[in-house]
């Protein structure tokens, strides 16, 4: 719908319809575990495909895992908020079936173009 009247603004002022800045990262949510494991000898982080082999006598001086930080979640439940908020304007939005409507008539005359060319090169 890009380039054609913004139905959100319709009856009011005709806005053309702008790309929306979302994309990959946009919506991500850091939501962790408290402890990472690690390299008991060396203490790196462990990554995939490290094994390491602990007898009994060894385990209660040997540590695995390491504590992480604690996260500050305000600017996550910020974010829930207001994609609930969002969701919410959206289900009390009155002139939703309008906008569907206006959808369903531009796909529908982008198929009776998309029919010309193809009609016109064939």
């Amino acid at each position: 719908m890009e380039g054609l009247p913004d139905p959100d603004q319709l009856p009011d002022d005709l806005v053309e319809v702008e790309e929306p800045r979302v994309g990959a990262g946009q919506i991500y949510y850091v939501i962790g575990f408290p402890e990472k494991p690690i390299m008991p000898l060396t203490g790196d982080d462990a990554v995939e495909g490290d094994t390491v082999i602990v007898s009994g006598g060894t385990l209660a001086w040997v540590t695995l895992y390491e504590t992480l930080p604690t996260c500050d979640d305000t600017a996550l439940n910020a974010a829930i908020s207001a994609r609930d908020a969002a969701e919410a304007a959206l289900i009390g939005d009155n002139d939703f079936p309008k906008k569907i409507e206006l959808a369903n008539a531009v796909r529908t005359k982008r198929n009776e173009l998309n029919l010309s060319i193809w009609a016109y090169r064939t």
